[in-house]
């Protein structure tokens, strides 16, 4: 039997390959970076902007599966 964290592993990794051979990793992180917000208020902008491009959609969407969460306010 698989392990399902093993196999939710394989595609994050193959994710972030395609990502470094493409030179698109931190894209989102800096268009965020550049409209001032964290990544995560930013992934929740743009999926609720109309006007937003599908490859933007997409790259918010990404990142919010995987690393969007809701955090604790730290003091």
């Amino acid at each position: 039997m698989r392990d399902k964290h093993k196999s939710g592993d394989q595609w994050i990794n193959r994710a972030r390959e395609r990502m470094k051979r493409r030179g698109t990793e931190g894209a989102f992180s800096r268009a965020a970076q550049r409209a001032g917000m964290d990544t995560c208020a930013y992934a929740n902008h743009v999926l609720r902007d109309p006007k937003a491009s599908p490859k933007l959609k997409r790259r918010a969407l990404f990142a919010k599966n995987t690393g969007c969460r809701k955090r604790a306010k730290r003091p």
